[in-house]
Parts: structure tokens; sequence; C-alpha cells
């Protein structure tokens, strides 16, 4: 692997003062004119590689920085070189803001903890340096800059197709009872994704078995739940927060009566780095369901369990 030219050293180096313990996300605001879409996009794409990169476990800088390289140059070229150079000042400044550079701070707090947010600005100004010195080099010709370009690394200002399956651990209340089982679901959701918000609807199957409510019959029943969600996301980040609201269905393999009902949910996640075009992410989610009299008596559900997904587009 390559060594990582000086860039890499003098991007470290700058890094922040305010007070040391100040979270990252808090330095987030652009300045009023630094509006333009490649702008936000680059500082978007880079800080979320950067933060999947230290999920991973962080180890040698220059190493670390040659890791991710074709993913920001993936972004950097398609960034006019003059956004680039007032990214790199942007960043001078909000590593000058919180205490760097970051070997001047060290020295002050010899504590890895407090200076984490240093340490993050600091890496991604120095993979934003490499990427550019490298950009003349290394992007495609037809890879052109754009000033309106917004992003790889998230669903910004685009629409998308979200396959999302997971397990579930159910509990079931209904007749004064309480029953419980397990089961699976699986959406295929489009989604329309703004600055820091995504809209996502469409159609979701799920199954699962239960033990049956005494008198009822049997040991087992096979419920099955289509349902059409519409979750809102906020996205932080890698990370992201969901809240859901669908109308859902109940059915059994025994019976095919309709039961109708609606369901309130809770989730979030975790995002990886965009990999041939799709964008992985796993994390939980959790509903409460209640279903109308009619074709079978009142019930609840509470649900719960893993989620995985991957969003193309």
């Amino acid at each position: 692997m390559r060594a990582v030219p000086l860039a890499l050293s003098v991007g470290l180096a700058l890094a922040a003062t305010a007070p040391a313990t100040t979270p990252a996300r808090a330095q987030q605001v652009l300045p009023p004119d630094d509006e333009e879409p490649a702008f936000k996009a680059l500082a978007a794409d880079l800080e979320r590689i950067v933060e999947v990169q230290q999920a991973g476990g962080w180890r040698i800088d220059r190493y670390e920085i040659e890791d991710m390289i074709p993913s920001a140059l993936m972004t950097v070229c398609r960034v006019p070189k003059a956004t680039r150079a007032r990214a790199l000042a942007w960043y001078d400044r909000r590593i000058a803001a919180i205490g760097g550079p970051f070997e001047v701070a060290w020295e002050k707090s010899k504590s890895l903890s407090a200076l984490k947010p240093l340490l993050f600005l600091g890496r991604v100004r120095a993979l934003l340096a490499e990427a550019d010195a490298r950009a003349a080099r290394d992007c495609p010709v037809w890879m052109e800059p754009d000033p309106g370009f917004h992003g790889l690394q998230s669903d910004r200002h685009r629409f998308t197709l979200n396959l999302e399956t997971g397990g579930l651990v159910q509990l079931r209340h209904t007749a004064d009872r309480w029953s419980y089982g397990g089961g699976g679901v699986i959406r295929a959701l489009i989604g329309r994704g703004f600055e820091h918000t995504s809209i996502l609807f469409g159609p979701e199957f799920g199954g699962g078995a239960m033990l049956r409510v005494p008198g009822g019959g049997g040991t087992l029943v096979i419920n099955y739940f289509p349902a059409v969600p519409f979750v809102f996301r906020l996205h932080d980040r890698t990370w992201h927060y969901d809240i859901e609201l669908a109308p859902v269905a109940l059915f059994q393999a025994d019976d095919t009566r309709r039961s109708w009902g609606i369901r309130f949910g809770l989730g979030g996640g975790v995002q990886g780095r965009r990999t041939r075009g799709l964008i992985p992410w796993a994390g939980m989610a959790f509903a409460y369901e209640t279903y109308f009299p009619g074709a079978r008596p009142q019930m609840s559900f509470l649900r719960g369990g893993l989620r995985v997904g991957i969003v193309w587009g």
C-alpha cells in the first residue's frame, strides 16, 4: 500500500479551539456563503465515510486514509476544485474553533476521549486533503465536477428503493390474555431523501407463529400481516431514526377473514459505506399494533426485533 503524502500529517495537525468536550455533531452548521449543494454533499459524504471507518476500529492513520481513498474520490471527483478548497478552509476553521491543532491539544489534555471531536475533524480534513491532492491524477475524465452534486453516501435529494427484512418477537393481547411467538417481515419501500430527512412508503408482508389463546383449539396459530407503512426517517450522519405509521391487516392460515388495524412504530439503524451502488444498514425496530373488532375480537400486538436493509438509488 502506498504511503499517504504529507497532506495527512498536516490534516491531522489541524484541530479546534472551544471546549474539547464539544461534540463533533455540534459543529455541523454551514457558513451562510457555503450553501452550494456540492459543498454540503462533500462534507456529508466524507464525514460519513470517516465515521464508518472509525466504527471498524481506527489504527494507523495513513493506512486508514488509504483504505478510504477510493470511496472518497468517488465524491471528490464530482466536486469542483474551488469548492474543495473552500471545504478545506472551512475544516481548518472548525478545527481551530475546538482547540486545535491536535498535537497542541493533546499536550494540554492527554485525554483521547475528550479530544474525540477534534480527532474526528482532523481525520475528515486529512481525507479531504489527500483525495484533493490525488484528484487531478486519479479522477476519470467522465466523472466531471458538478456544483449541483448531492453526494453518494446517503439518499439526499434523490428517490431510492429500500429493501428491508428482519426477525420479530411478538406479544399478543386478546380476550384479557397474553400470548407470544416469533416471525419475520420483508418490505420494499420507495423513498425520497431531503437534506436531513427521508420519507418512505410501500408494501410489507410479515408472518409468524404464536401460541393459540387457550380455548381456541390446537397449539399454534399462523398469522399473516400485510401492511403499507409510511416512514419518516431522520438522519444523523451514519445513524438514522424512524417514526412509522401503517394501516395493517391480519389473517390466519386456517381463517382468511381480514381483521383491520393500525400500527405505530419506532426504529433506528446505522449505515455502512456505499458499495456497488448499495448502502447497507442494520438496526432494530419496535411497533405497537391494535386491531379493531370485526372478524375477530379486538386484539393488540407488541413486536420488536433486528432489522437489516439496503438502499439503492
